[in-house]
């Protein structure tokens, strides 16, 4: 893709560069702090303030704008952001990932969307056909059965919803129950 870099102070180049994409936002936090054990941001890692960190992620040559450090220093002042130092990191769990197979902790309605209308058993993949049953509500997969997820929706509610070949399963309710793991 495109990108402007500042090779020589105050000039302005466009490069085409390789950009990693991530299929969420936890996925794309979880990247950069693995990005982040790479020995050349070391310094990064030990800096105690945050005008060391970006001057540590400068000197990395994690950017090459000459303005990269007080742009970030502004937006850190302006918002006061240092008003969060010293608290613990924020936690963020990643519960699912795209692409990776999960095991079903109980029967579960297979959805045409998140919380949508329950699918009928002839809906289903051929696969999914083969791990299911039909009740009076609609096509239902067995406990056990083992998912692959395709997409993740999470919801206002704290739900997590699942795509999975089939349609979409819960796998964590509002109530934080994991139905997927």
């Amino acid at each position: 893709m495109e990108t402007p870099e500042e090779y020589t102070p105050g000039k302005k180049t466009t490069i085409n560069d390789w950009f990693r994409v991530f299929p969420n936002e936890d996925a794309g936090i979880k990247g950069y702090y693995e990005f982040l054990k790479y020995k050349r941001y070391a310094a990064v890692r030990s800096a105690a303030t945050p005008l060391a960190y970006l001057q540590a992620l400068k000197a990395a040559d994690y950017c090459t704008s000459t303005t990269y450090v007080n742009n970030c220093m502004g937006k850190i002042n302006t918002y006061n952001l240092t008003q969060y130092d010293g608290a613990p990191p924020p936690v963020v769990p990643v519960l699912f990932e795209i692409g990776k197979t999960y095991t079903l902790q109980s029967n579960m309605y297979v959805r045409n969307e998140p919380k949508g209308r329950n699918l009928t058993y002839e809906e289903l993949t051929e696969d999914g056909r083969a791990h299911a049953f039909q009740d009076e509500s609609g096509a239902v997969l067995r406990k056990g059965t083992r998912v692959t997820v395709k997409a993740i929706q999470k919801l206002d509610s704290g739900a997590v919803w699942l795509r999975i070949p089939s349609g979409w399963i819960c796998g964590k309710g509002s109530s934080g129950a994991l139905y997927a793991i």
